[in-house]
Protein backbone atom coordinates (compact mmCIF):
# COMPACT_ATOMS: atom_id res chain seq x y z
CA UNK A 1 0.00 0.00 0.00
CA UNK A 2 3.00 2.64 1.20
CA UNK A 3 4.40 1.55 -2.39
CA UNK A 4 1.71 1.86 -4.19
CA UNK A 5 0.98 5.44 -2.41
CA UNK A 6 4.45 6.76 -3.39
CA UNK A 7 4.35 5.46 -6.80
CA UNK A 8 1.29 7.66 -7.61
CA UNK A 9 3.03 10.67 -5.65
CA UNK A 10 6.16 10.16 -7.42
CA UNK A 11 4.35 10.09 -11.40
CA UNK A 12 2.18 13.01 -9.87
CA UNK A 13 5.27 14.90 -9.49
CA UNK A 14 7.31 14.00 -12.82
CA UNK A 15 3.99 15.13 -14.72
CA UNK A 16 4.20 18.31 -13.34
CA UNK A 17 7.87 18.56 -13.67
CA UNK A 18 7.69 17.24 -17.20
CA UNK A 19 4.53 19.19 -18.61
CA UNK A 20 6.51 22.83 -18.90
CA UNK A 21 9.38 21.26 -20.13
CA UNK A 22 7.50 19.53 -22.71
CA UNK A 23 5.98 22.98 -23.64
CA UNK A 24 9.53 24.59 -23.89
CA UNK A 25 10.81 22.14 -25.68
CA UNK A 26 8.36 22.06 -28.49
CA UNK A 27 8.54 25.53 -28.92
CA UNK A 28 11.98 25.62 -29.34
CA UNK A 29 13.12 22.56 -31.31
CA UNK A 30 10.26 22.80 -33.44
CA UNK A 31 10.91 26.00 -35.96
CA UNK A 32 8.30 28.50 -37.99
CA UNK A 33 7.65 27.91 -41.31
CA UNK A 34 8.60 30.80 -43.47
CA UNK A 35 6.94 32.05 -46.18
CA UNK A 36 9.42 32.62 -49.63
CA UNK A 37 9.94 36.16 -50.60
CA UNK A 38 10.34 37.25 -54.31
CA UNK A 39 10.36 40.23 -55.54
CA UNK A 40 8.26 41.25 -59.04
CA UNK A 41 8.04 44.29 -60.95
CA UNK A 42 4.92 45.99 -61.48
CA UNK A 43 3.61 46.81 -64.87
CA UNK A 44 3.55 49.87 -66.07
CA UNK A 45 0.40 52.16 -66.07
CA UNK A 46 -1.83 52.18 -69.21
CA UNK A 47 -3.55 55.45 -68.26
CA UNK A 48 -1.67 58.59 -70.48
CA UNK A 49 -2.10 62.23 -70.48
CA UNK A 50 -3.97 63.51 -74.21
CA UNK A 51 -1.75 66.76 -73.06
CA UNK A 52 1.53 65.63 -71.95
CA UNK A 53 3.08 65.45 -68.66
CA UNK A 54 2.23 68.02 -66.47
CA UNK A 55 4.91 70.62 -66.31
CA UNK A 56 6.84 71.80 -63.57
CA UNK A 57 5.19 73.90 -60.94
CA UNK A 58 6.24 77.51 -61.63
CA UNK A 59 6.93 79.63 -58.81
CA UNK A 60 5.78 83.38 -59.63
CA UNK A 61 6.96 86.14 -57.50
CA UNK A 62 3.50 88.74 -56.46
CA UNK A 63 4.23 91.90 -56.63
CA UNK A 64 3.80 93.98 -53.92
CA UNK A 65 1.57 96.91 -54.24
CA UNK A 66 1.33 100.19 -51.84
CA UNK A 67 -2.39 100.56 -50.21
CA UNK A 68 -2.09 104.23 -50.43
CA UNK A 69 -2.06 103.90 -54.41
CA UNK A 70 -5.66 101.72 -53.92
CA UNK A 71 -8.54 104.34 -53.09
CA UNK A 72 -10.60 101.12 -52.55
CA UNK A 73 -7.91 99.77 -49.95
CA UNK A 74 -7.87 103.65 -48.81
CA UNK A 75 -11.66 103.35 -47.60
CA UNK A 76 -11.42 99.98 -45.99
CA UNK A 77 -8.28 101.04 -43.58
CA UNK A 78 -10.26 103.87 -42.45
CA UNK A 79 -13.04 102.20 -41.98
CA UNK A 80 -11.32 99.85 -39.66
CA UNK A 81 -9.56 102.77 -37.65
CA UNK A 82 -13.17 103.55 -36.68
CA UNK A 83 -14.12 102.91 -33.15
CA UNK A 84 -16.95 99.93 -32.77
CA UNK A 85 -19.14 101.59 -30.09
CA UNK A 86 -21.25 98.01 -29.18
CA UNK A 87 -18.30 95.23 -28.64
CA UNK A 88 -20.64 92.39 -30.72
CA UNK A 89 -21.44 94.04 -33.29
CA UNK A 90 -18.09 94.80 -35.44
CA UNK A 91 -19.62 95.66 -38.51
CA UNK A 92 -21.22 99.06 -37.03
CA UNK A 93 -18.32 101.75 -36.81
CA UNK A 94 -18.27 105.15 -35.81
CA UNK A 95 -19.28 107.69 -33.17
CA UNK A 96 -22.70 107.31 -31.70
CA UNK A 97 -22.81 109.88 -29.15
CA UNK A 98 -24.15 107.67 -26.52
CA UNK A 99 -27.26 106.79 -29.01
CA UNK A 100 -26.77 103.29 -28.69
CA UNK A 101 -27.63 103.60 -24.74
CA UNK A 102 -30.85 101.43 -23.46
CA UNK A 103 -34.12 102.50 -24.18
CA UNK A 104 -34.61 102.43 -20.18
CA UNK A 105 -31.31 104.91 -19.83
CA UNK A 106 -32.17 107.47 -17.27
CA UNK A 107 -31.01 110.49 -19.90
CA UNK A 108 -33.83 109.00 -21.81
CA UNK A 109 -36.77 108.29 -19.19
CA UNK A 110 -36.15 112.30 -17.94
CA UNK A 111 -36.74 113.29 -21.27
CA UNK A 112 -39.96 110.93 -21.88
CA UNK A 113 -40.97 112.44 -18.79
CA UNK A 114 -40.70 116.08 -20.65
CA UNK A 115 -42.35 115.42 -23.26
CA UNK A 116 -45.44 113.78 -21.24
CA UNK A 117 -45.78 116.91 -19.28
CA UNK A 118 -45.24 119.70 -21.78
CA UNK A 119 -47.92 118.68 -23.72
CA UNK A 120 -50.15 118.03 -21.32
CA UNK A 121 -49.30 121.47 -20.17
CA UNK A 122 -50.96 122.76 -23.01
CA UNK A 123 -54.26 120.52 -23.37
CA UNK A 124 -52.58 117.51 -25.78
CA UNK A 125 -51.56 113.86 -24.81
CA UNK A 126 -48.41 111.95 -25.62
CA UNK A 127 -49.40 108.45 -26.21
CA UNK A 128 -45.75 106.87 -26.70
CA UNK A 129 -42.27 108.08 -27.21
CA UNK A 130 -39.96 105.71 -29.52
CA UNK A 131 -36.49 106.11 -29.37
CA UNK A 132 -34.27 105.58 -32.53
CA UNK A 133 -30.73 106.15 -33.39
CA UNK A 134 -31.15 109.91 -35.03
CA UNK A 135 -35.16 110.47 -34.07
CA UNK A 136 -37.48 110.57 -31.05
CA UNK A 137 -41.03 109.48 -32.63
CA UNK A 138 -43.98 111.38 -30.17
CA UNK A 139 -47.15 109.74 -31.39
CA UNK A 140 -50.00 111.98 -29.90
CA UNK A 141 -53.71 111.29 -29.67
CA UNK A 142 -55.48 113.25 -32.62
CA UNK A 143 -58.70 113.57 -30.26
CA UNK A 144 -56.91 115.40 -27.39
CA UNK A 145 -55.95 118.76 -28.48
CA UNK A 146 -55.33 122.18 -27.18
CA UNK A 147 -58.76 123.76 -27.19
CA UNK A 148 -57.30 127.37 -27.75
CA UNK A 149 -55.12 126.83 -30.40
CA UNK A 150 -56.98 129.79 -32.55
CA UNK A 151 -56.04 132.22 -30.09
CA UNK A 152 -52.43 131.34 -29.43
CA UNK A 153 -49.84 130.94 -32.13
CA UNK A 154 -46.82 128.67 -31.95
CA UNK A 155 -43.23 129.81 -33.33
CA UNK A 156 -43.07 125.94 -34.84
CA UNK A 157 -43.83 125.16 -38.31
CA UNK A 158 -45.47 121.93 -39.02
CA UNK A 159 -44.51 119.81 -42.04
CA UNK A 160 -46.75 117.19 -43.05
CA UNK A 161 -45.67 114.41 -44.51
CA UNK A 162 -47.24 110.61 -45.61
CA UNK A 163 -45.28 107.95 -44.19
CA UNK A 164 -43.06 106.74 -47.37
CA UNK A 165 -40.27 103.32 -47.72
CA UNK A 166 -36.85 104.32 -46.05
CA UNK A 167 -34.64 106.26 -48.43
CA UNK A 168 -30.99 105.11 -48.62
CA UNK A 169 -29.15 108.17 -50.52
CA UNK A 170 -24.81 108.56 -50.50
CA UNK A 171 -23.60 111.65 -50.47
CA UNK A 172 -20.42 110.74 -52.17
CA UNK A 173 -22.60 109.14 -55.15
CA UNK A 174 -25.50 111.36 -55.84
CA UNK A 175 -26.13 109.78 -59.04
CA UNK A 176 -25.50 105.69 -58.86
CA UNK A 177 -25.57 103.58 -61.71
CA UNK A 178 -28.71 100.94 -61.57
CA UNK A 179 -27.64 97.55 -59.46
CA UNK A 180 -29.16 95.22 -62.48
CA UNK A 181 -28.26 96.78 -65.94
CA UNK A 182 -29.25 93.38 -67.48
CA UNK A 183 -33.06 93.60 -67.49
CA UNK A 184 -33.34 91.94 -70.48
CA UNK A 185 -31.11 89.06 -69.76
CA UNK A 186 -32.88 85.93 -69.40
CA UNK A 187 -32.80 84.56 -65.89
CA UNK A 188 -33.22 81.05 -66.83
CA UNK A 189 -34.32 78.84 -69.49
CA UNK A 190 -36.57 75.95 -68.46
CA UNK A 191 -36.36 73.67 -71.84
CA UNK A 192 -35.03 74.70 -74.99
CA UNK A 193 -37.60 75.18 -78.34
CA UNK A 194 -36.77 71.90 -79.31
CA UNK A 195 -37.87 70.25 -76.26
CA UNK A 196 -41.14 72.21 -76.47
CA UNK A 197 -42.05 71.11 -79.71
CA UNK A 198 -41.24 67.72 -79.35
CA UNK A 199 -43.31 67.55 -75.62
CA UNK A 200 -46.42 68.76 -77.40
CA UNK A 201 -46.12 66.75 -80.22
CA UNK A 202 -45.69 63.77 -77.34
CA UNK A 203 -48.80 65.31 -75.77
CA UNK A 204 -50.85 65.66 -78.85
CA UNK A 205 -50.70 61.68 -79.52
CA UNK A 206 -50.81 60.73 -76.38
CA UNK A 207 -54.46 59.40 -76.83
CA UNK A 208 -54.79 58.60 -80.25
CA UNK A 209 -55.70 55.40 -80.75
CA UNK A 210 -53.05 53.33 -82.85
CA UNK A 211 -53.77 52.52 -86.56
CA UNK A 212 -54.73 49.11 -88.02
CA UNK A 213 -51.50 48.77 -89.56
CA UNK A 214 -49.64 49.98 -86.42
CA UNK A 215 -47.57 47.39 -84.57
CA UNK A 216 -47.76 46.08 -81.42
CA UNK A 217 -44.82 47.30 -79.79
CA UNK A 218 -44.54 50.30 -82.57
CA UNK A 219 -44.99 54.19 -81.41
CA UNK A 220 -47.81 55.59 -82.67
CA UNK A 221 -47.53 57.96 -85.21
CA UNK A 222 -50.99 59.69 -86.33
CA UNK A 223 -51.61 60.05 -89.83
CA UNK A 224 -53.24 63.56 -89.84
CA UNK A 225 -50.86 66.66 -87.86
CA UNK A 226 -51.79 67.33 -84.46
CA UNK A 227 -53.62 70.19 -83.70
CA UNK A 228 -51.21 73.19 -83.94
CA UNK A 229 -51.50 75.45 -80.54
CA UNK A 230 -49.54 78.01 -80.35
CA UNK A 231 -50.21 78.44 -76.48
CA UNK A 232 -46.98 77.13 -74.34
CA UNK A 233 -47.32 74.64 -71.84
CA UNK A 234 -45.66 76.82 -69.17
CA UNK A 235 -43.73 79.57 -68.97
CA UNK A 236 -40.75 78.77 -70.81
CA UNK A 237 -38.45 82.03 -69.94
CA UNK A 238 -38.66 84.72 -67.82
CA UNK A 239 -36.33 88.30 -67.31
CA UNK A 240 -35.52 90.41 -64.31
CA UNK A 241 -37.87 93.24 -65.56
CA UNK A 242 -41.14 90.54 -65.81
CA UNK A 243 -39.77 89.48 -62.23
CA UNK A 244 -40.23 92.79 -61.06
CA UNK A 245 -43.35 93.39 -62.34
CA UNK A 246 -45.06 90.41 -61.32
CA UNK A 247 -43.40 91.35 -57.64
CA UNK A 248 -44.75 94.90 -58.27
CA UNK A 249 -48.01 93.40 -59.14
CA UNK A 250 -48.20 91.15 -56.05
CA UNK A 251 -47.78 94.05 -53.71
CA UNK A 252 -50.31 96.05 -55.25
CA UNK A 253 -52.74 93.90 -55.16
CA UNK A 254 -51.88 92.83 -51.30
CA UNK A 255 -52.37 96.78 -50.89
CA UNK A 256 -55.67 97.13 -52.29
CA UNK A 257 -57.17 93.93 -50.37
CA UNK A 258 -56.22 95.55 -47.39
CA UNK A 259 -57.38 99.31 -48.55
CA UNK A 260 -59.99 100.31 -45.76
CA UNK A 261 -62.22 102.95 -46.82
CA UNK A 262 -60.82 106.63 -45.97
CA UNK A 263 -63.26 108.71 -43.82
CA UNK A 264 -62.81 112.52 -44.68
CA UNK A 265 -62.46 113.94 -41.27
CA UNK A 266 -59.40 111.74 -40.43
CA UNK A 267 -57.38 113.50 -43.54
CA UNK A 268 -58.27 117.23 -42.04
CA UNK A 269 -55.01 117.58 -39.84
CA UNK A 270 -55.24 120.11 -37.00
CA UNK A 271 -51.72 121.56 -37.94
CA UNK A 272 -52.51 124.68 -35.54
CA UNK A 273 -52.97 122.62 -32.11
CA UNK A 274 -50.03 120.15 -33.24
CA UNK A 275 -47.75 123.08 -33.41
CA UNK A 276 -48.45 124.10 -29.89
CA UNK A 277 -47.90 120.86 -28.41
CA UNK A 278 -44.57 121.00 -30.46
CA UNK A 279 -43.58 124.56 -29.42
CA UNK A 280 -44.44 123.41 -25.72
CA UNK A 281 -41.94 119.83 -26.27
CA UNK A 282 -39.27 121.78 -27.67
CA UNK A 283 -39.33 124.47 -25.33
CA UNK A 284 -38.94 122.48 -22.55
CA UNK A 285 -36.36 119.99 -23.83
CA UNK A 286 -34.29 123.38 -24.79
CA UNK A 287 -34.09 124.24 -20.76
CA UNK A 288 -32.23 120.75 -20.34
CA UNK A 289 -30.50 120.64 -23.82
CA UNK A 290 -27.26 121.35 -21.62
CA UNK A 291 -27.57 118.03 -19.68
CA UNK A 292 -29.53 115.79 -21.73
CA UNK A 293 -28.51 117.21 -25.18
CA UNK A 294 -32.01 115.67 -26.77
CA UNK A 295 -32.82 118.06 -29.85
CA UNK A 296 -28.65 117.84 -30.64
CA UNK A 297 -28.35 114.56 -31.11
CA UNK A 298 -32.23 114.15 -32.41
CA UNK A 299 -35.12 114.95 -34.83
CA UNK A 300 -38.44 115.48 -33.34
CA UNK A 301 -41.13 113.78 -35.37
CA UNK A 302 -44.92 113.86 -34.24
CA UNK A 303 -46.78 111.65 -35.20
CA UNK A 304 -50.68 110.08 -35.06
CA UNK A 305 -51.76 106.44 -34.05
CA UNK A 306 -51.29 104.03 -36.74
CA UNK A 307 -53.10 101.29 -38.32
CA UNK A 308 -54.28 98.24 -35.69
CA UNK A 309 -52.44 95.75 -37.63
CA UNK A 310 -48.99 97.98 -37.53
CA UNK A 311 -46.41 97.52 -34.75
CA UNK A 312 -44.70 100.86 -34.39
CA UNK A 313 -44.49 102.31 -31.25
CA UNK A 314 -42.30 100.86 -28.11
CA UNK A 315 -45.16 100.54 -26.16
CA UNK A 316 -46.86 98.25 -28.94
CA UNK A 317 -43.21 96.45 -29.22
CA UNK A 318 -42.81 95.69 -25.30
CA UNK A 319 -46.34 94.50 -25.65
CA UNK A 320 -46.29 91.94 -27.97
CA UNK A 321 -42.87 90.53 -27.02
CA UNK A 322 -42.80 87.05 -27.54
CA UNK A 323 -45.72 87.40 -30.38
CA UNK A 324 -45.38 86.14 -33.71
CA UNK A 325 -45.10 88.78 -36.51
CA UNK A 326 -44.34 89.81 -39.90
CA UNK A 327 -41.23 91.73 -40.73
CA UNK A 328 -41.34 93.06 -43.98
CA UNK A 329 -37.38 94.92 -45.02
CA UNK A 330 -36.54 97.25 -47.27
CA UNK A 331 -32.69 97.92 -48.23
CA UNK A 332 -30.72 99.47 -50.91
CA UNK A 333 -29.68 96.52 -52.71
CA UNK A 334 -33.58 95.70 -53.57
CA UNK A 335 -33.42 92.55 -51.86
CA UNK A 336 -36.36 92.61 -49.95
CA UNK A 337 -38.73 90.03 -48.01
CA UNK A 338 -40.92 89.66 -45.23
CA UNK A 339 -39.17 87.83 -41.93
CA UNK A 340 -41.33 85.85 -39.36
CA UNK A 341 -41.29 85.37 -36.32
CA UNK A 342 -41.12 86.14 -32.63
CA UNK A 343 -40.14 89.77 -31.21
CA UNK A 344 -36.97 89.28 -28.89
CA UNK A 345 -36.46 92.55 -28.17
CA UNK A 346 -36.51 96.60 -29.86
CA UNK A 347 -34.09 99.10 -29.27
CA UNK A 348 -33.21 102.04 -30.88
CA UNK A 349 -30.96 100.67 -33.94
CA UNK A 350 -32.27 96.82 -33.94
CA UNK A 351 -35.33 94.51 -34.18
CA UNK A 352 -34.16 91.23 -32.60
CA UNK A 353 -36.26 88.26 -33.72
CA UNK A 354 -36.27 84.52 -32.23
CA UNK A 355 -36.76 82.30 -35.79
CA UNK A 356 -37.23 78.89 -34.63
CA UNK A 357 -34.51 79.23 -32.01
CA UNK A 358 -32.30 81.43 -34.06
CA UNK A 359 -31.50 85.01 -33.11
CA UNK A 360 -32.46 87.25 -36.57
CA UNK A 361 -30.80 91.33 -35.91
CA UNK A 362 -32.89 93.45 -38.44
CA UNK A 363 -31.22 97.02 -38.40
CA UNK A 364 -34.28 99.63 -38.29
CA UNK A 365 -32.86 101.66 -41.07
CA UNK A 366 -34.22 98.29 -42.87
CA UNK A 367 -37.13 97.77 -41.73
CA UNK A 368 -40.34 98.98 -43.49
CA UNK A 369 -43.20 97.86 -41.53
CA UNK A 370 -44.17 95.69 -38.67
CA UNK A 371 -47.32 93.90 -38.87
CA UNK A 372 -49.62 91.69 -36.93
CA UNK A 373 -51.24 88.25 -38.22
CA UNK A 374 -54.73 88.71 -39.18
CA UNK A 375 -55.42 86.08 -36.22
CA UNK A 376 -53.74 88.60 -33.82
CA UNK A 377 -55.64 91.79 -35.20
CA UNK A 378 -59.28 90.21 -35.14
CA UNK A 379 -58.63 89.02 -31.39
Amino acid sequence: MLANLSFVLSLSQVSFLIGPTLVSAFSVQIPAQRTPLSLEAKKPSLVSDPYGPSPDLQVNNIEEIDAADVPELQEIMRASDLPTPIPHQPWRKGELAGCEAPIAAEWRREAEDIIYKAAELVGGEVLDVTWFLTAVLITIDPDVLPENYMFESASTVINVKEPRDPLFFDPADPNPEPIWDDEDEILYQRQTPEEIAEAKDRLARMYVPKDKDDDSDEEHIPDSEPRKDDRTLYMNEETRSEVAIKVTDEAQLREAENEQPIDVDTIRINTAAISIIADAILKALKEEEDRLQILTRHEVVLSSPGPPDVIETQRQFDAYRGTRVMVETKDPFDSNRTLLGKIVDRNSMDLILNQKGRMVTVPLNFVKCVRLPPSKVAA
